[in-house]
C-alpha cells in the first residue's frame, strides 16, 4: 500500500460527523495526487481511443448513450477502465474535452456516478444539478439524464445489480418491496453518505489493486461490495428510507440467534440485511435491540469474533505463517485499520502475539 493510500485509510478511520467536510476536502487532496489510474490497475484497461463512435459503441451494452463532442478544436482522447465484479461493476472514465452524454434508461441496475477531477452539468427530468468533488450522482432503473462535461474530465461510476441492491433492501426491511425503488438523484459527498460512498469505493479499488486470486481475497472483495450496497441503502435517501428507520424492540432471542449465527459464519461475507433477514426482524430494529443487549452493534460483533480468530490463529495455528496471511484470511484488507484495531482489543499488537506463539512452540 502506498504512503499516500495509508494516509487515506487513516483520515477514513477518524470519520466524525462534525468533521465530514475537512475529511471529504483531505479525500481529494490525496486523490489528486493518487490518480484513478493508480486506484485500477493498468490490467483492467479496457479502452483508449480518439474516436468517439468506438467509445460510445462499447459502453452501450449495458445501457444506452449518445456521446457528441462540444469542442471541435480539442484533441480528443478517452480512456476506459472496467472492473466486472459479482454484484457491482466498476468503470472509470477520463475525456480530453468537454462530451454530452445522453444516457438512456438502465433496467438492469443502480449508478454512482462520482467526479473525480472536473465538473459536469447534469439533467435528470425536470432537475438540474452540478456534478463536482462534492456533488455526485445516483441513476435508479428506468431513469434517463444528459451529462454535459466541462473540458477535461475524469469520473468513476459504480453499477450494482438491481436485483442484488433489491434483495439487501428487502432485507433491511425484513419484507418484500413493492414499489420500485428510487433513490434520491443527488448525493451530496461532504455528508456521512457521500463519505461512506469513497470510503467503499477506495477500499475495493486497494483489494482490486492485490489481486482477487486467494479465497481470503474473494472474501474481501465480496465483504466490500455488500459494504457499500448496505451502506448506500443505510445512508442515502430513498423511497423506502421512512419505513427502514422505523424502529421496534425485537426480543432477546433474535438478538441471540443473530449472535450465534455470526459466531458460526465469521469467514462468511456477512451484511446487516443478511442477520436481519436470519432474525426476522428490519435491521434498523436488529441494530437497536442488539446494541441495547450487547453494547455494540451487529456489524461492530462480527469484526470483534473476527479478530479474535486472528488472535487464536497467531498464536495456535502452526500452518499460519504471518500476521498478512491471518488478517486476509478473516476479510481484514487494509492492515492499518485491522493493526489498530487488534492492539486496541488485545493490548498487543498482531506480531506480538505471533512472537508470543514461536516462542511457546
Amino acid at each position: 500500500m502506498s504512503i499516500r493510500f495509508a494516509q487515506l485509510t487513516v483520515v477514513l478511520l477518524l470519520t466524525d460527523i462534525r468533521t465530514l467536510p475537512i475529511i471529504h476536502a483531505h479525500i481529494h487532496s490525496i486523490l489528486k495526487t493518487l490518480g484513478v489510474p493508480s486506484l485500477i490497475p493498468d490490467r483492467f484497461l479496457y479502452l483508449q481511443t480518439n474516436n468517439v463512435d468506438e467509445l460510445q459503441e462499447k459502453i452501450s451494452w449495458s445501457r444506452p448513450h449518445h456521446i457528441e463532442l462540444l469542442s471541435r478544436h480539442s484533441t480528443y482522447v478517452s480512456r476506459l477502465s472496467y472492473v466486472p465484479l459479482a454484484q457491482m461493476s466498476v468503470g472509470h472514465l477520463s475525456t480530453s474535452t468537454a462530451v454530452k452524454d445522453s444516457l438512456g434508461v438502465s433496467e438492469s441496475a443502480f449508478i454512482v456516478l462520482l467526479v473525480v477531477r472536473g465538473m459536469a452539468k447534469q439533467r435528470m427530468g425536470k432537475t438540474n444539478a452540478e456534478l463536482s468533488q462534492t456533488t455526485a450522482a445516483v441513476h435508479s432503473p428506468g431513469q434517463t439524464a444528459i451529462v454535459k462535461t466541462e473540458g477535461h474530465f475524469e469520473g468513476l461510476s459504480i453499477s450494482i445489480r438491481r436485483e442484488t441492491l433489491i434483495r439487501e433492501l428487502e432485507n433491511h426491511l425484513g419484507g418484500a418491496v413493492s414499489a420500485p425503488v428510487e433513490f434520491t438523484s443527488r448525493l451530496d459527498m461532504t455528508t456521512l453518505a457521500g463519505i461512506r460512498v469513497w470510503q467503499n469505493t477506495l477500499a475495493l479499488c486497494e483489494i482490486l489493486k492485490q489481486g482477487v486470486r486467494t479465497p481470503q481475497k474473494l472474501l474481501a472483495a465480496q465483504d466490500a461490495q455488500r459494504l457499500m450496497i448496505s451502506n448506500l441503502i443505510d445512508s442515502h435517501r430513498h423511497n423506502y428510507t421512512r419505513l427502514m428507520h422505523r424502529v421496534a424492540a425485537a426480543g432477546p432471542w433474535q438478538v441471540r440467534a443473530a449472535e450465534e449465527f455470526i459466531r458460526a459464519h465469521p469467514a462468511e461475507p456477512l451484511s446487516l440485511g443478511d442477520l436481519a433477514s436470519i432474525t426476522g426482524v428490519s435491521a434498523r430494529t436488529l441494530q437497536h435491540s442488539f446494541r441495547q443487549h450487547r453494547g455494540m452493534s451487529p456489524m461492530q460483533f462480527l469484526r470483534a469474533i473476527r479478530l479474535q480468530c486472528v488472535h487464536d490463529d497467531l498464536l495456535w495455528d502452526g500452518n499460519t505463517r504471518t500476521v498478512a496471511e491471518a488478517a486476509a484470511k478473516w476479510g481484514f484488507y487494509h492492515f492499518g485499520r485491522f493493526a489498530a484495531a487488534y492492539a486496541k482489543r488485545h493490548g498487543e499488537t498482531p506480531s506480538e502475539t505471533l512472537r508470543r506463539r514461536r516462542t511457546v512452540l
